[in-house]
């Protein structure tokens, strides 16, 4: 039965492994350079909110805490590393077993070492941390009824909303295990109660139009793609391990729980792989995401392995490689030895450097990174300057776009870096060089509202039609248009085709005139569109077509289908 006793020997090692554990993250913590989330992350930080575009605002709230203490990576990361510790020491306190073979099975998997317990400032740290939590306080909650259970384990569950939202899944599968949890009436107050601290939340997104959900349930869908069930699997494969991954799955996955409790891993471990395998029918998975699966994962691996002789050598015999080789790689991330051949995925080394070398190339000026907005947190963190990250139309949208730092930037003169038409180029600690350019007057054209109106939603093939085009500035300036040079815009209009490929890009829209626009201004004029030629469904955009930068603007498309001719 899991849950019994630990001896007092047995605490004392792991006591010891903890310290050192601990120890090892704070030093990779001070001696490794942010990697390209974790700046983005304190940016969120700076700017303490309920929500942002990607998160919750549990990561952005840690870091704070951290930075408060320490001003420098290690700060970043501070709240982290005592974190991934405590949920080391509430698996522990969770599961029975050896000590000797928790520790084999924690320090020999590469997800502990990043995003279960390790340094890194990602919201699984905390997710992971609250779903441990969880279950050291739901085993004793099977037990008995506590005024005390019910607010830890509501506190739980909105540590773990509150840090990300698969935490959700754990809810749900320990109440698929045992539905006898709808009966009790502490259960009901325990998820009102999370409920309740929801809310702030809750009204933040209403308050923002829903963007962290809108951008995970809609925006990230790639549609189906064979490569990505491949690697789902593979990649889980990988972080269980390496080495050690085929034992610690077999035996976790093939124990018999004898106990409600029990049941509850069981669930919640096969419901996340089994949730985000069907999840890779329609989307690119992210090998972390079954982070909190790993609370239940090495529970029952601990449990089980301790049962059987011979599992427990075959651990020991590929765990000691498997810590050799994640230590050495944890070596080289701190001390910028990683081989010349793997340079391209460093985000650790010499970015300081980078961003001092843009500063330099800036003279002065603000800098602007277009479909970069990690790049921009970084720069932002290594130099101490605000800078914006600025998407065209059809690129992936970050917590940039809600902050509207853009809005300083009008009329200013600015250093755009990733430039379509670069004056010079820079080259990024991973083997990669960006173009950049100068513009002498930066205008926010993404704040202007582009919309047009179909007379239908069936088109005819190869129709001429005359349509309204809709501008509006979404903000308390006016819009001065560059009267020349590689910034001034071309007003345009974009099609694509329903699985996102462009079927025409940027066509000039040249009956219209570059009057610019006051505050809070709409402006509504006429232009031609020639219907596809090729039935199906497409999406119509008005862009401004920017030489420097690409399609512009917050471009609303309107959705149509095209009958060929001569059907109705």
């Amino acid at each position: 039965m899991i849950g019994t006793k630990h001896s007092g020997n047995g605490n004392f090692i792991i006591f010891l492994f903890l310290i050192l554990w601990f120890l090892m993250n704070l030093l990779q913590s001070y001696f490794t350079g942010l990697a390209n989330d974790e700046a983005y992350y304190w940016m969120y930080s700076r700017q303490l909110a309920w929500g942002y575009f990607d998160h919750p605002p549990m990561v952005a709230l840690l870091i704070r805490a951290g930075t408060r203490l320490f001003s420098n990576e290690l700060g970043v990361r501070f709240m982290f590393c005592i974190l991934g510790t405590l949920t080391l020491l509430l698996i522990w306190k969770t599961s029975p077993g050896s000590p000797r073979i928790f520790i084999w099975i924690a320090s020999a998997m590469a997800l502990v070492h990043s995003h279960v317990a390790g340094f890194f400032a990602l919201p699984d740290i905390p997710l992971v941390f609250f779903t441990a939590l969880f279950f050291y306080f739901y085993r004793q909650y099977l037990e008995k009824d506590s005024a005390g259970l019910v607010i830890m384990l509501s506190l739980s569950i909105a540590g773990m909303l509150y840090s990300k939202y698969h935490g959700l899944l754990v809810v749900v599968f320990v109440l698929l295990s045992n539905l006898s949890l709808l009966k009790r009436k502490s259960a009901w107050v325990i998820v009102g109660l999370a409920a309740l601290l929801m809310v702030p939340h809750l009204m933040w997104q209403i308050q923002h139009g829903f963007p962290t959900f809108r951008y995970h349930l809609v925006t990230r869908s790639d549609g189906f793609d064979a490569e990505n069930i491949f690697n789902y699997m593979y990649s889980q494969i990988l972080i269980a391990g390496p080495l050690i991954a085929p034992l610690v799955l077999y035996y976790s996955l093939s124990f018999r729980p004898k106990s409600t409790f029990e049941r509850s891993l069981t669930f919640s471990m096969v419901g996340f792989l089994v949730f985000f395998f069907l999840s890779s029918f329609r989307d690119h998975i992210e090998a972390h995401w079954t982070a909190a699966a790993y609370v239940p994962l090495i529970i029952l691996a601990h449990t089980s392995i301790g049962q059987h002789e011979k599992a427990v050598t075959w651990l020991r015999n590929l765990a000691i490689p498997s810590i050799v080789l994640l230590v050495a790689i944890r070596f080289m991330a701190a001390f910028d030895l990683v081989p010349y051949s793997l340079k391209y995925l460093d985000e650790f080394n010499g970015w300081d450097r980078w961003a001092e070398m843009v500063r330099e190339k800036a003279g002065g000026r603000k800098v602007v990174f277009l479909n970069k907005y990690q790049y921009a947190a970084k720069y932002s963190f290594y130099t101490g300057d605000i800078s914006y990250s600025l998407n065209d139309v059809f690129a992936r949208k970050s917590q940039y776009n809600l902050w509207n730092f853009e809005d300083s930037l009008a009329g200013k003169p600015v250093m755009l870096n990733k430039s379509l038409r670069p004056v010079g180029m820079i080259k990024t600690p991973n083997r990669r060089e960006h173009g950049y350019s100068y513009i002498d007057s930066f205008q926010p054209y993404n704040r202007i509202v582009t919309s047009v109106t179909l007379p239908s939603e069936m088109l005819k093939a190869k129709d001429t039609l005359v349509l309204v085009c809709t501008l509006h500035t979404d903000g308390g300036y006016a819009l001065h248009y560059a009267p020349s040079g590689e910034f001034r815009p071309i007003l345009s209009y974009t099609v694509c085709r329903e699985d996102g490929s462009f079927y025409q890009q940027h066509l000039p829209i040249r009956e219209y005139d570059y009057r610019d626009l006051p505050q809070n201004a709409t402006d509504e004029f006429n232009f031609t569109f020639i219907v596809p030629e090729k039935p199906g469904h497409y999406r119509l955009y008005i862009v401004y077509w920017i030489p420097v930068a690409g399609q512009m603007g917050d471009a609303k498309p309107a959705l149509f289908n095209v009958r060929a001719n001569g059907k109705q």
